[in-house]
């Protein structure tokens, strides 16, 4: 493009960067030259790029070195500690966020969520989560409860997560009664568990899934008539095997 004698303004160089990121060819973007100081658009996008690479102190040089940021640049940076599993870092960069005056958005709330997941931090997450309208302005979401069902499930609170799932205000959907039972499953909590595959059956009655979880849950325990007649209810017609059926329990930040 510069060889044929085009010249790039800041526009142009953080769609170029943005692409990189995507293409996940970090060596590509480092041949990028910009300033020790860049500006927003392209500062946003070079840390977008470098934490989707896993160059979390590239990511953090350019972040730091931003004269000016924007609610981009704060997402970029929690976004980017949280999916590379600094979960902790992510929440310090959140608070520094709300200090800054930036307000976060439902993008920034899932990702703070998913840190708290991670890191089993789980009073941090019912502080952030249930307090979110009043202090943000901000309707929690579908995502926002799946990340929240999420970690209640993983330090065992699964009571509370299955009250959560009750009073949501929108239709619970496979992904959010998934990751219960995962849960279920990983604290042996097989009375629950039924519960969690009654509602998964309700959404999806052809779908073998729930079946072989609860299958599973039964032959970890011993129970194995159980494990016979869930295996029995499988066979009846209608229902249709699913290969490697499982639940991805860390919902998407983006």
């Amino acid at each position: 493009m510069m060889d044929c004698g085009f010249t790039t303004d800041e526009f142009t160089l953080a769609s170029m960067l943005g692409r990189q990121a995507h293409a996940h060819i970090l060596k590509h973007g480092l041949q990028f030259q910009v300033g020790e100081e860049p500006d927003i658009f392209v500062g946003n996008s070079l840390i977008d790029m470098y934490m989707q690479c896993g160059s979390i102190e590239d990511g953090c040089r350019v972040f730091r070195n931003m004269l000016e940021r924007d609610r981009v640049s704060w997402n970029a940076m929690i976004v980017g500690y949280a999916q590379n599993g600094y979960g902790t870092e992510a929440l310090e960069i959140f608070r520094k966020m709300l200090v800054s005056g930036e307000q976060p958005d439902n993008v920034t709330m899932i990702s703070v969520l998913c840190s708290c997941s991670h890191a089993g931090l789980v009073e941090e997450g019912r502080n952030y989560f249930y307090p979110m309208n009043e202090e943000h302005g901000l309707v929690p979401l579908k995502d926002h409860y799946t990340c929240m069902v999420d970690l209640l499930g993983r330090v065992g609170c699964l009571d509370e997560a299955n009250h959560l799932i009750e009073v949501m205000p929108m239709q619970p959907d496979t992904v959010i009664w998934g990751s219960l039972l995962v849960a279920c499953k990983v604290h042996r909590n097989i009375t629950l568990g039924k519960y969690v595959v009654e509602k998964l059956l309700a959404i999806e009655p052809r779908n073998s899934g729930p079946y072989v979880f609860l299958s599973n849950m039964y032959a970890e325990l011993g129970r194995w008539n159980d494990v016979i007649r869930v295996r029995k209810l499988m066979r009846q017609p209608g229902v249709i095997k699913q290969p490697g059926y499982r639940w991805c329990n860390d919902p998407d930040p983006n």
